[in-house]
């Protein structure tokens, strides 16, 4: 009885309490063993950082009168990969902080139009790692020998900086040469200190006669480089792969959206809601990260510019992730409808009657208990993963979030796009899809979520199929609840889950404005469960289902035009639709004879001859012609060339920037 909650109802909500507590006792239990997380000691705020860069630049006598600020927080991930791996999370957070400066407040200040700027780099614990002063080339300068400019250099390391010179072993100078002036790099590496083939590195830049910038950084050997790039190359080879699949499904889908635009199938004004829905939160996620964008703002461009390109960039990702998501909703709703009729209609399940029905409360329950186990399953996959030597990088407890106006803004998007990406099109299309196909509806669900599974495998975890196979046992369960329970359950999942994760920087933050928003973003699923909980209580029934389910949505004209019949039995719910057939009407001849005109009148434009740009340009050589005197030069110095793979193009000398210039002042 669909009006009352009965015994095997409350039963079903016990069970799901039981495993919802369950799952997050071991969940919290064992979540920073599995899921190590970063130690960043957070001494120094931004502002404060600010302060102290602003501080140093004034004693080297600059004014930041009239100059923009920007600020990010940021690390250099190579390294901090390279120090897990190599030493281990626990010797690696040692090391991190003493000696190697990982975590950093970037501040920038900058002119437009101008390219003179100032970059300073405070750590989180409040010391100073690193200084840029960038300047015109042609700027004058004095031109000093190596030795004056490095005794200047170790001046400032001493004085300014107050290192110890007999810690450090010189490495190497850099002379450049300007148009009026001479800059030096000098280099030094610490001694006593090694990871590996790894060392830590000060350098300073001295232009002319004045400080030009410092910094310090750990130098990855290239050799770690290449071989953790040839390991990261089998997750991105593996998610590629995958990622063909979600390609040639995108394109069943786009067949199926065209078959299903001919037989008027289509629901607009679902798939304009939820496409609506995905436009307004990129929009204003793309907004809330201008103060992110506003780091890396080219001075070659005036201010306004730059933000209104920001602008329209924003509002042209909009309307491309709104695009989409309306696609996909297009594609993937008639097959939900058509296969599992006896299912709440997608367009029904958030109305006010969708929401007084037993099955919109315990399809939200269900899912939200799904994140629990889903919390818990992850981490004890990779506790056991771990003991067998799987290897997941340490998170880092701080993101760019943080630094935008509304951070929330973020949660909502990154809990609404996969949920809703990601469902449509490896629950509600695929396992419909393949289920016709392949003639087994457990084959349609194993198969989408081993596709679905491995698209996450480009992650960093290794070994490289880890991520695939965890997600992968994920997608069965998940496509299991999607047969028995709808699609309702999954979407509460999907969202609530990444929204979770995607909110656990603000949970744990300090501002209490930034835990109050994400707790109220992330377990946004919890509103309609007590809507739906308050309507039941206030009217003690709920609402007939019986007029929303999938199967009242499938009117005879349609059933005419597509040739699907009526309403299934309930044994058949789950059984394929037959294929649509549509009546077809070929071109008349008169119609291909004016298309062949018009084709064969537009490839007669292609034998006029014409002037190309640069058909001036002589180039000397063949492609041949040119390997066989690059061959001839490496073997000349040494090296056996047939021991390398060669590839060769055509690059030209100057660049696009070069060629401008020249034209600028020379006629073509």
């Amino acid at each position: 009885m669909e009006g009352q909650l009965g015994r095997k109802d409350l039963r079903f909500i016990g069970v799901c309490l039981l495993v919802a507590v369950v799952s997050l006792i071991i969940g919290v239990h064992y979540f920073y063993r599995a899921f190590p997380e970063a130690s960043i000691d957070f001494r120094v705020t931004r502002d404060e950082a600010r302060a102290q860069a602003a501080a140093f630049l004034a004693t080297r006598d600059f004014d930041l009168a009239d100059y923009r600020h920007s600020a990010i927080f940021r690390y250099n991930d190579q390294t901090k990969t390279f120090l897990e791996r190599e030493l281990g999370l626990e010797e690696a957070t040692k090391t991190i902080g003493q000696p190697v400066q990982l975590w950093r407040w970037s501040h920038r200040w900058v002119r437009e139009l101008e390219k003179e700027e100032f970059r300073v780099d405070i750590t989180t614990t409040g010391q100073l790692v690193g200084f840029s002063h960038l300047i015109e080339e042609e700027a004058p300068g004095a031109s000093l020998e190596e030795s004056t400019a490095r005794n200047l250099a170790e001046t400032f390391l001493t004085t300014a900086l107050g290192r110890d010179l007999a810690a450090l072993e010189f490495v190497e100078a850099i002379a450049s040469e300007r148009p009026e002036r001479i800059d030096h790099t000098f280099t030094w590496k610490l001694r006593d200190f090694a990871v590996g083939e790894g060392t830590y590195r000060v350098f300073v830049n001295i232009q002319g006669d004045q400080i030009g910038g410092f910094g310090e950084y750990l130098k990855v050997p290239e050799a770690w480089q290449r071989d953790f790039t040839e390991l990261r190359s089998r997750n991105q080879a593996t998610g590629m792969a995958a990622s063909l699949f979600l390609i040639l499904t995108m394109l069943a889908m786009l067949a199926v959206f065209f078959g299903r635009v001919r037989g008027q199938d289509i629901r607009w004004k679902t798939a304009l809601i939820f496409g609506a829905i995905a436009a307004v939160l990129t929009l204003l996620a793309e907004l809330n990260n201008l103060p992110i964008t506003e780091f890396n703002y080219n001075t070659t461009d005036t201010y306004g510019s730059f933000l209104t390109s920001q602008l329209l960039l924003s509002l042209l990702s909009a309307i491309g992730q709104g695009i989409l998501i309306f696609f996909l909703t297009a594609a993937a709703e008639p097959l939900y409808r058509r296969h599992y009729r006896g299912q709440i209609q997608l367009g029904a399940q958030f109305t006010f009657t969708g929401m007084r029905t037993k099955r919109f409360l315990l399809g939200t329950i269900l899912g939200l208990t799904l994140t629990a186990f889903f919390f818990a399953y992850q981490t004890i996959f990779y506790v056991v993963a771990d003991h067998f030597g799987a290897w997941s990088p340490a998170q880092i407890p701080y993101s760019e979030m943080v630094n935008t106006y509304i951070p929330w803004i973020m949660v909502l998007l990154i809990g609404f796009m996969p949920a809703v990406s990601e469902e449509f099109i490896s629950r509600a299309f695929s396992i419909p899809f393949l289920h016709k196909y392949l003639k087994s509806r457990w084959a349609a669900v194993v198969l989408s979520a081993i596709i679905w599974g491995f698209a996450h495998a480009g992650y960093p975890q290794q070994p490289f199929w880890i991520r695939g196979v965890e997600v992968g046992i994920a997608g069965v369960l998940i496509g299991y609840i999607f047969l028995r329970f709808g699609l309702l359950a999954p979407l509460v999942w999907h969202y609530t889950v990444d929204a979770l994760y995607t909110a656990l920087i603000l949970l744990r933050s300090s501002n209490s404005y930034f835990v109050i928003s994400a707790a109220i973003t992330a377990g946004l699923m919890f509103v309609p469960l007590a809507v739906a909980l308050f309507l039941y209580f206030r009217q003690r029934q709920f609402a007939d289902p019986a007029p929303l389910l999938n199967e009242c949505d499938i009117p005879d004209e349609a059933e005419e035009k597509t040739g699907v019949p009526g309403a299934a039995s309930p044994e058949s719910q789950l059984a394929p639709a037959p294929t649509p057939t549509f009546a077809y009407t070929p071109f008349t001849p008169r119609r291909m004879g004016l298309s062949a005109v018009v084709v064969l009148a537009s490839l007669g434009f292609l034998a006029l001859d014409y002037e190309k740009p640069f058909d001036f340009v002589d180039i000397g050589l063949t492609r041949p012609q040119a390997e066989t005197k690059a061959i001839a030069h490496l073997e000349a110095t040494g090296v056996d060339a047939s021991r390398y793979e060669i590839v060769t193009f055509h690059q030209n000398q100057p660049n696009s920037s070069g060629i401008k210039y020249i034209l600028e002042r020379e006629p073509v």
